[in-house]
């Protein structure tokens, strides 16, 4: 290989699609050709809500396929429905807005006549370029080999998520997983397709670990082993605001090929009316054990974590004032 070959191959990394969430963008600089990406967090702490997060974000400017195993038919869209409309809605500057979350909105409680006209003229252009598969097309390994098959438009897969696919009862969960990872793997390298894969964590052993590893991915560690990125996402019990709906979360890179410290966190808000995460982010490292927290001080912050944030500094301060 001679230096102008090399060259190539290396400008041939730049990003092709985004995570949509600024912590994590800035961190990796976007997703890479090629990349297999593995999220997880336990039930309840937003997997889904990332995923099809993710599937909109992108559908912008790119194909996508999201495989959403867990949901009803059209949850994703009422999903992406729901939050365009809470951005609205909650963007009134006199803040005499009544309390509206998507349980309003889905169990019809809330109007939302006056904006879904506008909304659907945003959403219909972005259903053009995301196709949305259900468990009906896709519930073994077998039938997601076919779906990538059939797909010939590149962009980005996003298969949410893998404990959904259905396994032979005639061997192990952890060789099966392992199996289905390895096959997961070849597809993406023989398709040079970026595929993120949203996974269940295990139930902690150690009950003062804080933070999840890449260990504790649910039915095998052989998950982690096999993805070249993963990102685990849990929640900061020591920093919630149930009467604005503002939780903390950590955000946890527990693998990079491009490089990345594992103990590094960032602290990142979720507001539960929007469904949305904050742009702006505080960091903190975890200990060996994954026992222990503390806050970096922003002298030690990375470049890329101070530069292009205009209002980091007052959003840091004030999510610090709620601990």
């Amino acid at each position: 290989m001679d230096g102008k070959t090399l060259d190539e191959s290396r400008l041939a990394n730049k990003p092709i699609a985004h995570y949509g969430i600024n912590y994590i963008d800035r961190a990796l600089t976007g997703i890479l050709p090629q990349d297999l990406i593995l999220i997880g967090a336990d039930s309840g702490v937003g997997k889904s809500e990332l995923a099809y997060h993710m599937a909109w974000h992108n559908a912008k400017n790119m194909k996508v396929h999201l495989f959403a195993l867990e949901s009803d038919n059209d949850e994703p869209i009422h999903r992406f429905v729901y939050k365009k409309i809470a951005n609205k809605y909650f963007s009134k500057t006199n803040r005499d807005y009544v309390p509206m979350t998507y349980r309003d909105y889905i169990t019809g409680n809330f109007s939302i006549t006056p904006w879904i006209d506008e909304v659907m003229e945003e959403v219909n252009p972005l259903l053009e370029n995301l196709t949305i598969h259900y468990r009906d097309d896709c519930s073994d390994i077998e039938s997601f080999q076919i779906a990538i098959h059939q797909i010939n438009d590149g962009g980005l897969i996003i298969l949410d998520h893998i404990d959904y696919l259905d396994l032979d009862s005639n061997s192990t969960e952890i060789s099966q997983m392992t199996s289905v990872m390895k096959i997961l793997r070849e597809l993406n390298k023989a398709f040079k397709i970026p595929l993120v894969i949203i996974s269940h964590m295990r139930k902690k052993v150690n009950k003062n670990q804080i933070i999840p590893d890449q260990e504790d991915f649910y039915g095998s560690s052989n998950k982690a082993k096999v993805a070249k990125t993963v990102i685990i996402i849990s929640p900061d019990y020591s920093n919630l605001n149930y009467k604005e709906m503002l939780y903390g979360t950590f955000i946890r890179i527990a693998k990079s090929r491009i490089g990345f410290p594992r103990n590094l966190l960032g602290r990142v808000v979720f507001d539960a009316k929007t469904n949305s995460y904050d742009k702006d982010f505080v960091l903190a490292r975890v200990n060996y054990f994954n026992t222990k927290i503390q806050d970096l001080e922003r002298s030690d912050y990375p470049d890329w974590a101070i530069m292009g944030c205009e209002s980091f500094v007052d959003k840091a301060h004030s999510y610090r004032d709620w601990r």
